[in-house]
C-alpha cells in the first residue's frame, strides 16, 4: 500500500493528504502543520499473540528532514 517512490520528496501534509493521518507520531506538527526532523508512521500489521510467542505491530515509518520533506522510509517492528 505504501511506496518509498510514491513518498519519498512529499512534505509530510501531502502525505497526510493523500494517505490519511499517521498512526505513529515520534514528533508534533509545527505552526504550519509540518512534521520536521522527526518520524511518523502507518500500521500496516496489527500485533499478533499466537502458541509460539506474540509479534510485534509493524510499521511504515516515513523520516523527515528540518524542512518537513520525506527523505527516507523503512518497514520497522515496533516493540
Amino acid at each position: 500500500k505504501y511506496s518509498e517512490g510514491d513518498i519519498i520528496g512529499l512534505t509530510s501534509s501531502e502525505i497526510v493528504e493523500k494517505y490519511g493521518e499517521f498512526d505513529r507520531k515520534q514528533g508534533t506538527p509545527d505552526e504550519d502543520g509540518l512534521y520536521r526532523d522527526c518520524a511518523c508512521g502507518y500500521l500496516v500489521s496489527e500485533k499478533e499473540t499466537d502458541f509460539f510467542g506474540t509479534t510485534p505491530p509493524e510499521y511504515f515509518m516515513i523520516y523527515f528532514d528540518e524542512n518537513g520533506v520525506a527523505h527516507w522510509c523503512n518497514y520497522e517492528k515496533v516493540v
